[in-house]
């Protein structure tokens, strides 16, 4: 079992096991323990990695096990509620809520191998 997504999302952003190891205060072996399931990683850990390093990402897509590895379509979904809710993250106008909406759907009507292209 492993973290695959966020070992994946790591290697396409050229982050290292060590830099983000260092960034935790741990070493390079503990970390990779951590990605690799054999031992737990915290709540607090999940979230520091993704504000430092993937802030565009949902914790439940990057901490996604091996076990859970999402379809292309459940990671173009992920990339676009992600970017919704950065996007319209302090709106409470109902036109807002309107427009993601019409974003969601603009987004499942298109190949999803495009949409995490041009999303993340």
């Amino acid at each position: 079992m492993a973290l695959q997504n966020l070992k994946a999302e790591m290697r396409r952003k050229g982050i290292t096991q060590a830099q983000v190891a260092k960034s935790l205060g741990m070493s390079e072996n503990n970390f990779c323990l951590k990605c690799n399931e054999r031992i737990p990683m915290t709540v607090d850990e999940a979230k520091a990695i993704r504000e430092r390093f993937m802030p565009e990402f949902r914790l439940d897509y990057l901490l996604a096990s091996d076990g859970d590895v999402p379809t292309k379509r459940q990671r173009a979904d992920a990339a676009v509620e992600s970017f919704i809710e950065r996007a319209f993250e302090h709106e409470d106008d109902p036109l807002r809520f309107m427009e993601a909406e019409e974003l969601r759907a603009k987004a499942r009507a298109v190949d999803p191998e495009h949409v995490i292209k041009v999303i993340g």
